[in-house]
């Protein structure tokens, strides 16, 4: 759990689930206590980083995570001041996106980098909303993740 600061604000990053995996089309489910391969997923904003938790390498990994990311000023000596609308509007920074698979020997390897443009959320009158993000893979694969 987060405590929430009610003087800031917050962009709340909700992962759906992982689609389209094909490298891993032919991964076997993994059984109860067995080592397998694995998906983490890695988040950067305006110096704020989170990991999620490792998820078994498969087609369609379960890939749910929430993350709540702080959107602040930028400005010197005003970190901690709540960003208004047009200074949200204003963020260019977007968020940064790394899925790594670790296998059974430790070994990590990138499968993809994604830039996350999220300032669409800010256009929406509940919002909210919904996207998918496509993880293009290191080389000639394509994956993609719901958020």
């Amino acid at each position: 759990k987060t405590n929430i600061d009610p003087t800031r604000r917050y962009l709340y990053l909700q992962v759906l689930c992982g689609k389209a995996f094909l490298e891993h089309l032919q991964e076997p489910e993994p059984l109860p206590g067995q080592v397998c391969s694995t998906f983490t997923l890695y988040l950067h904003f305006r110096n704020q980083r989170f990991r999620s938790k490792p998820v078994p390498c498969a087609c369609d990994p379960d890939l749910r995570e929430g993350f709540l990311l702080e959107v602040h000023r930028d400005s010197l000596g005003d970190g901690s001041k709540m960003a208004d609308a047009t200074t949200m509007l204003s963020i260019s920074d977007r968020v940064h996106m790394v899925l790594i698979k670790t296998d059974t020997s430790s070994e990590t390897v990138l499968v993809s980098s994604h830039f996350l443009d999220w300032r669409s959320v800010l256009s929406s009158p509940s919002g909210k909303t919904s996207l998918a993000a496509e993880l293009l893979g290191v080389g000639k694969t394509v994956n993609c993740c719901y958020l």
